[in-house]
Formats: structure tokens, C-alpha cells, sequence
């Protein structure tokens, strides 16, 4: 389980969640997962920590719905990522939240207009 590839199957997920069929096509999702972890080590030094520690529980709660995160067919993957963006615990939804943010801002940044 790499650090790497699970960032990765979160930013292709959410990418696939939140934008149009057209834009997926033109965008590659490794720049957008690189994006993703520079822009996560810009955080404030007590937060990468925590942030690593829920991700790695985030991939291994996948196992709840047959399989590590990253391991996973995309719709089941859509799945998880819809059940802790709906979940009744605040961290698991802020969690969401953090990714959908740093993944769509990396994903549009350089979008022409």
C-alpha cells in the first residue's frame, strides 16, 4: 500500500464524481494526484500526520466493502467515497471535503476558460 497510489484512487475518484465526461478526457489524473500531495506538504507541520493517518485508515476501511480503496472497481470506490461524504461522524465528511477541495482546485487550476 503506497501512500501514492492511494491519493491517487481518491483524486480519480472524486474527479469522476464532480466533473463533466469532456473534462475527464483532457485531464491526467497522475498530475492531478502530484498536485495533490504538493500541495499537502504546504500544509501547517502539525497536520500532515493526522492527515496520512486517515487516509491510510480511509483505504483500509475499504475493506468493509471488499477491498482496499485503491484495489477497487471505481463504482465500488464511488461507493465508499459517497458513504463518508454522507456519514454521521464530522471527521469522515470534513475528511471528503479536504480532498474534493485540494483535488478540484489542482484539476481546474490550469483549465482554459
Amino acid at each position: 500500500m503506497s501512500y501514492q497510489s492511494i491519493i491517487h484512487a481518491i483524486s480519480s475518484t472524486i474527479c469522476n464524481l464532480h466533473l463533466p465526461e469532456q473534462e475527464l478526457q483532457a485531464l491526467n489524473t497522475d498530475d492531478i494526484a502530484a498536485g495533490v500531495s504538493a500541495q499537502q506538504k504546504l500544509l501547517p507541520d502539525y497536520l500532515p500526520l493526522p492527515i496520512t493517518i486517515l487516509t491510510c485508515l480511509f483505504e483500509i476501511a475499504g475493506l468493509r466493502y471488499g477491498g482496499r480503496f485503491s484495489k477497487r472497481s471505481k463504482e465500488s470506490q464511488q461507493r465508499q467515497m459517497l458513504a463518508w461524504k454522507q456519514s454521521r461522524i464530522g471527521l469522515c465528511r470534513n475528511f471528503v471535503r479536504f480532498y474534493e477541495s485540494l483535488t478540484l482546485l489542482v484539476a481546474l487550476q490550469d483549465k482554459p476558460s
